[in-house]
């Protein structure tokens, strides 16, 4: 019940981003200073202290209200930690990840957690293809590539489901077609309709 809540907190924040997408989780490597080189940028990847200007519009960088660095997706997958040619899978981890397919919008939202409890979403296309990402850190800032002084310890690029599109919620493990089905068709809000009631059920009885 609590994961359902915190999933649409982060998506109520989110609303989409164009053609992009950007993740790394708390174990994801920092970037490198090669990644700052990639772009012109003369910066030691870990210091945005010092005389570092760039052009964060090269990138499309920019931090809104929340925090969040936002990038192009070309700017992100051109770093080195990026690994956005990652297909949807099925880890042995699945057990922890939350999924929710968008069939109206051709989309799959899957669910990691950091080591603090934060989301990390990764988007999929209905090919399986990743399409953007949203991702923070526990342990170090995320740069941006085209001017390192700007940074965050969360940053998104990427596609994400607008607001009209209506979610189907599936089991993080689910490995067959798209997009998956609860048995009786339910959609994610009649889901959890159901679970709302049963945890008013399960208070009453106590």
């Amino acid at each position: 019940m609590k994961r359902a809540l915190a999933f649409g907190l982060v998506f109520g924040s989110l609303g989409p981003l164009g053609c992009g997408g950007s993740q790394r989780t708390q174990s994801d490597g920092a970037p490198t200073s090669s990644d700052a080189d990639a772009f012109g940028i003369d910066a030691d990847a870990g210091d945005v202290s010092g005389d570092q200007s760039g052009d964060p519009s090269l990138c499309g960088c920019s931090v809104d209200s929340t925090g969040t660095l936002s990038l192009s997706w070309d700017c992100y997958c051109a770093q080195s930690f990026a690994a956005c040619d990652t297909a949807l899978a099925v880890p042995a981890t699945c057990g922890t990840r939350a999924r929710k397919d968008y069939p109206s919008c051709g989309l799959t939202v899957v669910i990691d957690f950091t080591g603090a409890g934060v989301e990390v979403p990764s988007v999929y296309d209905s090919s399986g293809k990743l399409v953007g990402r949203v991702a923070h850190s526990d342990l170090s800032g995320y740069l941006c590539p085209s001017d390192p002084s700007v940074a965050s310890a969360t940053e998104r690029a990427g596609q994400f489901p607008d607001a009209s599109c209506q979610a189907v919620i599936c089991d993080g493990c689910y490995a067959g077609p798209f997009p998956c089905s609860w048995p009786d068709g339910g959609a994610a809000s009649d889901a959890q309709d159901a679970s709302d009631a049963q945890d008013a059920s399960d208070a009453q009885d106590r």
